[in-house]
């Protein structure tokens, strides 16, 4: 069955490739192929399943018209949380893993709220998927530098990366390399001793040109 599943999302993969379509009339059939496909790793995630793709469903979701890098949920959960409303806060995170699951970020929000809330299997199954997600952001580079940077879907992901690492933040800066663009995160380790990452952020700012040329 899961070798099934399997060759189910590489012929899915395969008739929908990740490339503009000029044709409009195929971009509605293109959106829901890709959904679908994203849905069912979705499913296979939720399920902590080893056949997740995290590092796939990523790379699908960013090509989804739901994908929003900006203006993330979690700082609304994360409010409710300080303000000691924790049923509101369960509300909201739920509402933000619907909207946002492939966002390290809201993960790492839920395993805050968990804490509060005292619910430790709640918190293992969320630290499971955001080990998950840590993983499937490292595959893509150990961020020393420009051509090693690591991809990120959201500006948040950058500041768990480092808590990953038991950095503590110091400074950040854009920069552009080639045809990329990169956010150069400095800080101190566990340590003591000052390190850099860089994170490419293409995704992010080309999502934030597209939005501002379709207006």
């Amino acid at each position: 069955m899961q070798h099934h599943l399997r060759f189910v999302f590489l012929v899915l993969l395969l008739i929908c490739p990740f490339v503009p379509n000029a044709r409009a009339s195929n971009n509605g059939t293109k959106t829901d192929s890709l959904r679908a496909v994203y849905n069912s790793m979705a499913v296979l995630s939720k399920q902590l399943s080893p056949l997740a793709d995290y590092a796939q469903m990523r790379a699908i979701y960013s090509e989804l018209p739901d994908y929003r890098p900006y203006g993330s949920c979690v700082d609304n959960v994360e409010k409710a949380r300080q303000e000691g409303d924790l049923v509101e806060a369960k509300r909201l995170l739920d509402e933000c893993l619907l909207k946002e699951w492939v966002n390290l970020s809201v993960h790492f929000q839920a395993l805050r709220v968990y804490v509060s809330l005292k619910d430790t299997a709640q918190q293992e199954y969320h630290l499971k998927v955001a080990q998950a997600l840590v993983g499937a952001i490292q595959m893509s580079g150990t961020g020393r530098d420009a051509e090693t940077a690591m991809d990120v879907l959201y500006a948040g992901e950058e500041y768990d990366m480092l808590l990953s690492y038991g950095v503590e933040f110091k400074m950040q800066s854009l920069k552009y390399v080639g045809d990329s663009s990169y956010d150069v995160m400095q800080g101190i380790d566990e340590n003591g001793q000052p390190v850099t990452y860089w994170f490419r952020v293409d995704k992010l700012l080309g999502w934030l040109r597209k939005t501002m040329r379709d207006k």
